[in-house]
């Protein structure tokens, strides 16, 4: 019963830490999920903001009539006060590095409040711009090195209209050139409190390779410059990620263990991973199994005294009362072995095969045996051979009813008769069957 109490103990406490250990996990990935979720719907928000702050320039408010007038003044600073004038309530925003208004040939026309006009537009700027201009549609560019700085910037070209939104016809290009160091970033970089090893980080997908869109907090100079293969993180394959939603286990960019949350920004090719490291996670989860461990060890071992306790109280009493049990039956078999012994009628013990086993002294005068000729001898040998069929039927109803008297003839070892009552009992002592015969000589009666 110890051993049983000890197993079940542990395998209780086993399947509790199991259940915790998942139940920690699972609450961890719930909170990866909700934390992605809400910095995906940020992310989400802030684009279209910035979106929404694009349209209210063109084709509104700066339409070709205003391009025109810029164009024909002389006076660049006048110019300028006057595109600033037009941007004011857009420039507000820090978020904004500055406004550009180009002609369809892409030579500055005017900038806004803040910007420098010297800063001319690299390779993937001019692409973009020119492809607003093609498609006649507000291009929002993606995170980009810029090659005369090599900050990262990330920009909005909208083309400008003749007159209105059923002219097709574009007069020129506004770009608003956004720095992610405002909000974005900043807000990658958030940590809700989850953990110490929590981090949030965008990435896409280039061919066959994950490129990072901001700097990772494990890795310097990562941002657009860093592309591993899909290797390293099982959970990025780019061959299976676009439009992922989802949660799970997996290896990070340092090749360690981690829990992961990852969500797609709409209208973008960004990805959002929100993860934190499977062992501060599996933390608690070892507190709490030593903790468990240091319980069962403590009730198995108290629960091993309190049974070693009242185990050795038992075998104190046990003993005990064998020794009391073992003077008492030595006692009695003494007295019973007198009783026998000088008995005024003859006893005899008689095996299944009904073999003589004991005889008392009476039984040796009455048959005149000496002790070691009576022992083993059968039963059928104190009887007259016209006797031993009716013993058969009387033992026939000892054995059903446990006992049984009857009368008979039995004769001595010289071959003398003597007729006797005999009163046989049937009994078992430790699983192995003996017959009691008590027989008395009635030949005086029967005279």
């Amino acid at each position: 019963m110890f051993f049983l109490l000890v197993i079940i103990v542990f395998a209780a406490s086993y399947y509790y830490f199991k259940s915790m250990k998942k139940l920690l996990i699972l609450e961890s990935e719930n909170n990866l999920s909700i934390t992605a979720e809400l910095k995906a719907n940020e992310i989400t928000n802030w684009r279209q903001e910035r979106v929404d702050d694009a349209l209210t320039l063109a084709p509104y408010y700066i339409d070709a009539a205003k391009i025109k007038i810029l164009k024909e003044i002389g006076d660049g600073i006048k110019r300028q006060e006057l595109f600033c004038k037009w941007t004011r309530d857009i420039q507000k925003n820090p978020e904004y590095e500055g406004i550009y208004l180009y002609d369809l040939s892409l030579k500055l026309i005017a900038f806004g409040c803040t910007g420098n006009e010297s800063v001319p537009l690299g390779n993937y700027e001019t692409a973009q711009a020119l492809k607003a201009i093609q498609s006649k549609k507000m291009i929002f560019s993606d995170l980009y090195r810029n090659e005369s700085n090599r900050s990262i910037d990330l920009d909005i070209y909208v083309p400008v209209f003749e007159t209105s939104l059923e002219d097709t016809k574009v007069a020129g290009l506004i770009a608003l050139k956004i720095n992610p160091d405002k909000f974005l970033y900043p807000l990658l970089r958030v940590n809700p409190g989850l953990s110490n090893t929590f981090e949030t980080y965008m990435v896409r997908v280039r061919e066959d390779k994950i490129q990072y869109l901001n700097e990772l907090k494990y890795s310097t100079s990562s941002a657009l410059s860093m592309a591993t293969p899909s290797a390293n993180e099982s959970y990025l394959d780019p061959t299976n990620i676009e439009g992922i939603k989802g949660a799970g286990e997996g290896m990070d960019y340092r090749g360690i263990p981690v829990l992961y949350s990852i969500r797609g920004i709409p209208e973008t090719p960004w990805l959002l991973v929100a993860k934190i490291d499977k062992e501060e996670v599996n933390a608690p989860v070892k507190q709490r199994a030593l903790f468990v461990i240091l319980f069962a060890s403590i009730f198995v071992v108290g629960l091993g005294a309190w049974l070693g306790f009242m185990w050795y109280g038992q075998l104190v009493g046990f003993y005990k009362n064998q020794y009391t049990y073992e003077v008492e039956r030595k006692t009695m078999t003494k007295k019973y072995d007198y009783l026998i012994k000088f008995a005024n009628d003859i006893i005899i013990m008689l095996n299944k095969d009904l073999r003589i086993v004991e005889a008392n002294d009476k039984a040796l005068r009455a048959y005149k045996y000496a002790p070691n000729e009576i022992v083993e001898k059968s039963f059928n040998d104190l009887l007259t051979a016209d006797s031993i069929a009716g013993f058969k039927g009387a033992l026939e109803v000892v054995e059903k009813k446990g006992s049984n008297i009857f009368q008979t003839l039995h004769k001595r070892k010289d071959g003398s008769t003597f007729a006797v009552e005999v009163s046989m009992q049937h009994f078992v002592i430790e699983w192995i069957e003996y017959y009691q015969a008590i027989i008395r000589d009635i030949s005086e009666r029967k005279a």
